[in-house]
């Protein structure tokens, strides 16, 4: 912002020169005054430039008294933002109607110059409206500010004790000010709705941040219309109406404003306005791939726990029920002949012994796939027939995976195949069909493990990766498919179900690249 000093100094220099060039030759100054109305609204505040502007238009003119009525954020009234004149601080009364019976509200209405010779002449005798109760003035000359897309901004008036003290010159000098005035006046308010969209973009929800900016964008400009449209939202308000104003959204949608003559100024806004409707985007993505990460790293550190605990739990069953044998074999030897006379107390050993065994197998089975294990490049393939194998499914499954190794553990990998397919072969009772079909983007492999079995109820569906006890299988502890989305999780993948509810049943596993 330059020192309002040396804007004073190129004002006074302009004004020399137009005072020398006479009033004959007004309309020549006209460029030079509207380069400095250009510097000030670009380098002052919005009420130091109305203020500025307010001096040079009665400098030039001879006016008494000048005022800047802007319109407020209802509509409604006009609303005093600059006053100029002599002894005089303040207006009788700040705001005026904007539809009121007045000069002010007469050029607001009409949205026309008014250049009026006589106040104390009807029909103006009626519409003078004094700035103090202690002045009189003969002439007014009103002028509105319109935007570019036509919207009113306010009006300014100027005023003076004599009669006729305005003349058509006069007007023109004044609509070039006024030119200036709605220029410091669209600035001031993008500014400010820049401002208000940034600390948005920091404190508000995203979608929250885009429907404002879509309400500001047509407020600011007067647009029929506004539309934001990324990929999966879509903010609407007005009519799409007129001609478009469009700004992409760097790759990530369109802000599109729909106005009757969209000019530079309406394009600058939109494209401003665009700019901030991406940050908002690319924040929440941001905030999306924070969160994510979060729960990655507190998924991370709670299976390392879990998994200390499974190893130390195993630890001492291992040592509890593997005495159990041990026992029972001493039994044998220390008592065997007494055992072998009762066969009761020989049939419940061997069950104890056995239950002990199975017991163990059950342990190791289950909790060992949350025991960390050595990661590397992994062949889905592989994996998909090793599981094939172990449940002995080769007649059911039908495997075409001609994709890319992915960095993960062979045995974990093999026991997520191992579920889908166990999951699915239980489903259709043994008969039927598995097809695994894979396919690599650049930056991931996507599998399809689909079965046309029966389908999962719809009604069931939200539920099916969630941790549950299988009771209809004995050696199994419920980790199923809450097991297998964990371990895509952790592997930065993902698992989707895709059914109808009625028949077949689609799991979509998709794989990052390295």
């Amino acid at each position: 912002m330059i020192d309002e000093r040396c804007f004073q100094w190129a004002l006074d220099a302009n004004l020399q020169l137009f005072r020398a060039a006479g009033a004959g030759h007004k309309r020549t100054q006209l460029a030079q005054l509207n380069r400095a109305g250009a510097v000030l609204s670009s380098s002052l505040g919005l009420e130091a430039t109305l203020q500025a502007i307010l001096r040079l238009a009665l400098e030039v003119t001879n006016a008494e008294y000048g005022i800047f009525r802007l319109l407020d954020d209802s509509g409604q009234d006009l609303v005093t933002a600059a006053v100029e004149g002599k002894n005089l601080e303040k207006p009788l009364v700040q705001a005026l109607p904007r539809e009121g019976k007045h000069v002010t509200g007469w050029g607001a209405t009409h949205r026309q110059s008014l250049l009026i010779g006589d106040l104390s002449e009807p029909p103006w005798n009626e519409y003078y409206f004094p700035l103090d109760r202690d002045l009189e003035m003969r002439s007014e000359l009103a002028v509105p500010l319109l935007g570019t897309s036509g919207r009113l901004e306010g009006v300014l008036n100027l005023e003076s004790p004599q009669v006729r003290a305005f003349d058509v010159d006069d007007q023109l000098l004044l609509e070039t000010f006024a030119g200036q005035a709605v220029v410091a006046i669209q600035q001031a308010r993008l500014l400010d709705a820049l401002q208000e969209i940034a600390e948005g973009v920091l404190e508000m929800p995203c979608e929250q941040v885009l429907e404002r900016l879509v309400d500001i964008t047509r407020h600011l400009i007067n647009a029929t219309g506004v539309e934001l449209e990324t990929s999966d939202r879509l903010f609407r308000v007005g009519a799409p109406v007129g001609r478009k104003a469009q700004a992409a959204l760097d790759g990530l949608g369109h802000l599109t404003a729909y106005l009757e003559e969209p000019g530079e100024w309406e394009q600058k806004v939109v494209a401003c306005l665009a700019h901030h409707a991406v940050l908002a985007l690319k924040n929440e993505r941001r905030l999306e791939q924070l969160k994510n990460s979060q729960q990655r790293q507190a998924l991370t550190e709670t299976f390392a726990a879990v998994g200390d605990l499974s190893a130390n739990l195993l630890h001492q069953l291992n040592n509890k029920i593997g005495a159990i044998p041990v026992r029972v074999e001493g039994i044998w030897d220390k008592a065997g002949a007494q055992v072998q006379e009762s066969p009761y107390l020989a049939k419940n050993l061997q069950k104890i012994q056995d239950s002990a065994q199975n017991a163990l197998q059950i342990v190791r089975q289950n909790l060992s796939i949350l025991r960390p294990r050595a990661s590397g490049m992994v062949s889905l393939s592989q994996c998909a027939r090793r599981a094939t194998k172990e449940l002995e499914l080769e007649e059911l499954v039908s495997c075409e995976l001609e994709v890319p190794p992915v960095h993960g553990d062979f045995r974990s990998l093999t026991l997520v195949f191992l579920n889908l397919f166990e999951n699915a072969a239980r489903a259709m009772q043994g008969k039927g069909q598995i097809m695994v079909v894979g396919k690599a983007s650049e930056s991931s492999v996507i599998v399809k493990v689909a079965d046309n079995g029966p389908g999962i109820p719809l009604e069931r569906q939200s539920t099916v990766f969630e941790l549950s006890s299988d009771r209809s299988q004995p050696h199994n502890l419920g980790f199923g498919l809450w097991w297998v989305r964990t371990v895509m999780e952790r592997m930065d993948g993902s698992i989707e179900l895709e059914s109808d509810g009625k028949t077949g049943t689609t799991f979509v596993l998709e794989f990052p690249l390295p």
